[in-house]
């Protein structure tokens, strides 16, 4: 099982997804498909700046981030050194 995320470590259990509180139907991860939202912000908003790593799952900001360009797939920097170096040099290219 993954460990949950930091965000619902420190919420404590409410009405609903917010900054400081997580819903019944919340999940470890942070996502909420209830509530719509990942640690407590709504999922339409942190798609404007943030993704998922293809490689290690974990949220992180698109500066972050490099997308293959064949699979059209995120990784964030500490992924990209453990990919194969054939995904790594389209990374560079």
């Amino acid at each position: 099982m993954k460990e949950p995320s930091e965000w619902f470590k420190r919420t404590v259990r409410g009405e609903e997804c917010t900054d400081e509180t997580r819903c019944v139907s919340c999940e470890p991860s942070g996502i909420c498909e209830a509530c719509d939202t990942i640690d407590g912000r709504v999922t339409d908003i942190v798609n404007e700046y943030a993704s998922t790593c293809d490689g290690c799952a974990k949220l992180k900001l698109h500066e972050e981030m490099s997308m293959d360009p064949v699979t059209q797939l995120g990784y964030c920097a500490e992924c990209v050194s453990e990919l194969p170096e054939e995904i790594q040099q389209r990374l560079l290219d």
